[in-house]
């Protein structure tokens, strides 16, 4: 067969632009922007196609009703949390080679749930006693994803600026302003958890929803057009964040004088 035969979509794999940055802001300090912006390698089988659309859900959920969920559930909210950071993690494996992907999937999910339950027990049992450094984490947690996200949607301008000899810039300038820009997110959000968890889950949720409703629609031959670009993925993620966080602010219980139901979770 010649190189126009169409591949199954079970046994399809595409090369898919990188994920905004913000989405895997903890990872990002470890590994840098560099390692996260890298292209991906992504399954389009039939249940990485489910989970695709689960986790672009429950970003959706999280985006929009963060803080109802931080003060209802917060149990829950530790669970999502946990998870998150360690499916940020397995990503990172699971784009380094293409071979098992559903066993690994499994694995990473089995993990997943191991660190959520970490997440809901340290959540309920010590956040209410520590307000202020939870607020200045969630602070700094916020710097560091916008941090992020600003230096990548950058990064074709400032390349085709500086040209070869300034290759790597990127790494230097996040390594370098990560402390400060983290110091000030934090001592500016420290008595202010609830925006500081409005922000931060707006974020996250609104970053998440956004790589995998991009990554189904590539999976479904989709021309994005100039959604495919880094500059217009950031924007999207930008006007989705502020309306998840400004639909969390006047929502807020507490902003119409109600007290929220318990957890159902």
């Amino acid at each position: 067969f010649g190189s126009s035969h169409t591949t199954v979509l079970g046994q399809a794999r595409l090369r898919l632009p990188s994920p905004p940055p913000a989405c895997l802001c903890i990872c990002a300090l470890q590994f840098g922007p560099t390692s996260i912006v890298s292209e991906m390698e992504v399954s389009c089988a039939a249940p990485s196609l489910v989970l695709y659309v689960a986790i672009c859900l429950l970003g959706l959920v999280v985006a929009f009703s963060g803080y109802h969920l931080y003060r209802r559930c917060i149990r829950f909210l530790g669970f999502v949390l946990f998870c998150w950071i360690e499916l940020g993690i397995g990503r990172l494996w699971l784009d380094q080679a293409s071979g098992g992907g559903l066993t690994k999937w499994i694995l990473v999910l089995v993990f997943c749930a191991v660190w959520g339950s970490i997440g809901a027990f340290i959540f309920g049992r010590y956040v209410g006693r520590f307000q202020r450094v939870v607020g200045f984490a969630m602070g700094a947690l916020l710097g560091l994803g916008l941090l992020s996200t600003l230096i990548y949607s950058m990064m074709p301008d400032v390349d085709a600026s500086l040209g070869p000899d300034y290759k790597g810039w990127d790494s230097f300038m996040f390594s370098s302003l990560s402390l400060p820009v983290a110091l000030l997110f934090g001592y500016l959000l420290m008595d202010m958890l609830n925006y500081g968890i409005m922000l931060v889950t707006a974020i996250g949720g609104a970053a998440f929803a956004l790589q995998y409703l991009i990554t189904l629609l590539q999976c479904r031959e989709v021309d994005l057009g100039a959604v495919s670009e880094q500059k217009v993925q950031a924007l999207l993620m930008v006007v989705l964040t502020v309306l998840a966080f400004l639909t969390q602010m006047f929502t807020d219980p507490e902003r119409r004088g109600a007290r929220g139901g318990p957890c159902l979770v």
